[in-house]
């Protein structure tokens, strides 16, 4: 994985938009009657409202047009923008006459950039990443977002080493639990599945499961949706597909790592 930085303003018409809404759905029943003598311009706005036109535009925002908008990436501000021609066709009118929402703004260009404005780190997944599978005289290059994704904030590195199946990953002396037992980790890519079984009942994380591999020996890891999902991975409709995730290892802890199919983990093990 690489870090970048992106210096933008634009979240701020975001932020606005919401609170735009935010307020308009704030009047309480008691003071309707006065706010609507005192604000008729306001409640013909309301009366504008379209729930059809609204779902439209959260459609389009979260269409693979933008491709999830990660703050900080192109595709951020590209959703921005949108927002501000949105704005436009709306009739709205930025609240400084003199600033054109569409030119760049910030210290470098010489306009105050606003209150939200701030420098974000993000993750992008390098090019080309190459996730290469062996068994035998069987060698198979795996397919990005169908096969693998890489954990989004894992460091970026060429590792090479058998891979050993963990089962859980996890070490809990309290609740006698240790997937490591007996196995000989140094050196290899450990493949863990996600979650927990259902007879632990204790709390453990991917974070802390990616430092068990760490302390094991292990150079990186393999992570896979296994046969029991949390409520939470039930409710979001989580699937044998990889997802895009962030781990939230300390950079102490972390090593390299994949999020992989089911499908393909289930190979792995045949």
């Amino acid at each position: 994985m690489h870090g970048s930085t992106y210096h933008g303003s634009r979240a701020c018409i975001v932020v606005t938009g919401l609170g735009i809404l935010l307020g308009l759905f704030s009047f309480g029943t008691p003071c309707f009657a006065q706010s609507q003598e005192h604000h008729p311009a306001l409640f013909r706005a309301l009366d504008n409202l379209s729930s059809e036109r609204m779902l439209a535009d959260i459609t389009m925002l979260g269409s693979p047009s933008f491709n999830g908008r990660q703050t900080g990436t192109v595709n951020d501000a590209r959703s921005a923008t949108w927002i501000i021609q949105r704005f436009h066709e709306s009739g709205l009118s930025p609240a400084n006459a003199g600033l054109d929402p569409f030119m760049p703004s910030g210290p470098d260009h010489g306009v105050p950039s606003g209150l939200m404005t701030t420098t974000v780190t993000t993750s992008t997944i390098a090019p080309d990443p190459v996730l290469r599978i062996s068994s035998g005289s069987d060698s198979l290059i795996q397919q990005l977002g169908t096969d693998y994704l890489p954990i989004l904030d894992s460091p970026s590195a060429e590792v090479r080493g058998p891979v050993i199946f963990v089962g859980y990953g996890i070490v809990d002396a309290t609740h006698g639990i240790d997937d490591y037992a007996g196995v000989d980790t140094t050196n290899a890519l450990v493949l863990f599945l996600r979650g927990t079984p259902t007879y632990y009942k204790g709390t453990v994380s991917h974070a802390d499961k990616v430092r068990f591999a760490r302390q094991k020996g292990a150079i990186g890891y393999l992570t896979a949706t296994g046969p029991t999902l949390s409520s939470y991975e039930s409710r979001r409709g989580v699937t044998g597909k990889p997802g895009a995730f962030h781990g939230l290892s300390p950079r102490s802890d972390t090593i390299p790592g994949a999020w992989i199919s089911t499908g393909l983990a289930l190979q792995i093990l045949a």
